[in-house]
């Protein structure tokens, strides 16, 4: 497939038959990925293909300085978007943090507790001190080896999400042990191949969000019609 036609789909006005266009295209990568041969005997696992370091432990409660704080990213920063919303982030003071809890531009974070286990892509646009605080995990992917774009997908893509569901524990409030992280088998395709798959889901994920807002927008529109109506 081309990037002639990635263009092509993404300026295509009709927003349904683009969106239909997004889930193919999608679901064709998507095998293809699974097909493609590996060049090693045995599986690949996540923990060949990144690094995986779990966030700072803070005892005390989080007290927000906008100042002289960090940013932090906490379990409610990670939700069903593939990318961390940076403005969104608190900032937090913190004494002597250690890099390791750090993130930087390119890592991906999982949200190892909660009714779901995800995964946010640290954008490019990061440009200052950022702390992970537990239960979030850093992954550093090894950039020979994977795209941190499909890093993400790859976790949040929903046979990985039965994976977790399987492994979780407690019953009350579902968490993923680092080790089972690691021990997560991925299909691992050449970069350029994983490449199209990252951009192939960040397309299908904005046309989702653009069909949302455009359910939202009817709606208002559907109501302000019918107070019209009945004055």
């Amino acid at each position: 497939m081309s990037r002639f036609n990635i263009q092509f789909i993404r300026f295509t006005p009709n927003l349904q038959y683009r969106q239909a266009i997004f889930l193919e295209l999608h679901k064709k990568i998507y095998i293809q990925s699974c097909t493609t041969p590996f060049l090693r005997k045995d599986p690949l696992k996540i923990s060949d293909v990144a690094e995986i370091q779990s966030g700072m432990t803070v005892k005390s409660r989080l007290i927000e300085d906008r100042l002289k704080g960090f940013n932090v990213i906490r379990l409610q920063d990670i939700g069903l978007s593939s990318v961390i919303d940076l403005k969104s982030l608190a900032k937090v003071y913190i004494p002597d943090v250690s890099p390791r809890y750090t993130v930087s531009r390119g890592d991906v974070v999982f949200r190892s507790r909660g009714s779901w286990n995800t995964a946010a892509l640290v954008p490019a646009e990061l440009d200052s001190i950022t702390v992970a605080i537990m239960p979030v995990l850093i992954l550093r992917p090894v950039r020979s080896l994977i795209s941190p774009k499909f890093l993400t997908w790859e976790i949040n893509k929903p046979a990985t999400q039965q994976y977790f569901r399987r492994v979780s524990h407690s019953s009350t409030i579902p968490m993923i042990r680092r080790s089972e992280l690691e021990k997560l088998e991925i299909d691992l395709p050449d970069l350029k191949t994983q490449e199209l798959v990252a951009e192939t889901a960040e397309l299908v994920e904005k046309t989702h969000q653009l069909q949302t807002s455009l359910s939202v927008h009817k709606n208002r529109l559907a109501k302000y019609k019918l107070s019209l109506a009945l004055k």
